[in-house]
C-alpha cells in the first residue's frame, strides 16, 4: 500500500501548493481533484465498506465502527491492469479492524422450531463512559447506551464523503466542540471558497447528506 487516503489527499495538496508557491493567491479549486475523480474515490470508499461488512443474504455481518480517511489504504493501479482507470486513481481498501465486531441475526421460534432466516440484525450497544469520539464517529458514539448496527458505518462513510468533497477538510472543521454538532447530525459546512457547481459534486453531496442523518433507521 502507498499510505492511506488522508496521506494521499494531503500529499496531493502539498505537491500542488509547492508547484504554485509563487502564485499571488492560492486557488483552492485548482488544487482539488476533478469532480469525476472525486466521485471515483467516493465509489472506491463505498465499495471498500461493502466488502468489509461481509454481506450475507443481503445483510451486513460485520461493522467496522471506526471509519475515517486514515483507515482506507491506498493501492495505486498497475500500468498494465488499471481497470479502465485512465486517471491512475487508487484502489481503496479498509484497514484496522480493532474496534470492529461481528453482528448476530435475530431468530424466531414457532411450534418448537427455530427460524434463523428472519434476515434482521440484532442491535448492539457500547456503554463505556470513557469512549473517545472523533469527527468521523456517529451520533450513537456520543449518546451513550443506544442501539447500534452496521448503519453507524454509513454515517461515518458520509463523513468520509465530506472529506473527499472538500478535498481534505474534516467534518465540522470550523467548530471546536464537534461532538455537539454530531449528536444532532448537523450537516458539516462546506467552505464557501470551494466551487461545487458540477453534477458529480451534486450527486456526492446528496448521498453524503442521506448517510449523515440522525436516526439510525433512516440511513441507507
Amino acid at each position: 500500500a502507498q499510505g492511506n487516503l488522508e496521506e494521499y489527499i494531503s500529499d496531493h495538496n502539498k505537491l500542488h501548493d509547492k508547484l504554485h508557491e509563487n502564485d499571488e493567491e492560492k486557488d483552492w479549486n485548482a488544487r482539488r481533484f476533478g469532480p469525476m475523480d472525486t466521485l471515483h474515490l467516493a465509489l472506491q470508499a463505498a465499495r471498500g465498506l461493502y466488502q468489509a461488512q461481509l454481506y450475507r443474504d443481503g445483510r451486513a455481518t460485520f461493522v467496522h465502527a471506526d471509519l475515517n480517511p486514515s483507515q482506507f489504504l491506498v493501492f495505486l493501479p498497475d500500468n498494465d491492469d488499471n481497470d479502465n482507470n485512465n486517471s491512475k486513481l487508487p484502489i481503496l481498501q479498509i484497514n484496522d479492524f480493532n474496534q470492529g465486531r461481528f453482528l448476530t441475526r435475530s431468530i424466531t421460534q414457532k411450534k418448537g422450531k427455530i427460524n434463523n432466516n428472519t434476515n434482521e440484525n440484532c442491535p448492539f450497544r457500547s456503554c463505556s463512559k470513557n469512549v473517545r469520539g472523533n469527527r468521523y464517529h456517529t451520533p450513537e458514539r456520543f449518546l451513550g447506551c443506544v442501539d447500534q448496527d452496521e448503519r453507524i458505518d454509513t454515517f461515518s462513510l458520509g463523513s468520509v464523503f465530506f472529506y473527499l468533497l472538500t478535498n481534505g477538510f474534516h467534518p465540522h472543521y470550523d467548530v471546536h466542540s464537534y461532538d455537539k454538532a454530531i449528536k444532532t447530525a448537523k450537516v458539516p459546512h462546506v467552505p464557501n471558497r470551494l466551487d461545487l457547481d458540477h453534477p458529480a459534486y451534486d450527486a456526492l453531496r446528496e448521498v453524503m447528506e442521506r448517510c449523515m442523518v440522525l436516526e439510525l433507521r433512516d440511513r441507507p
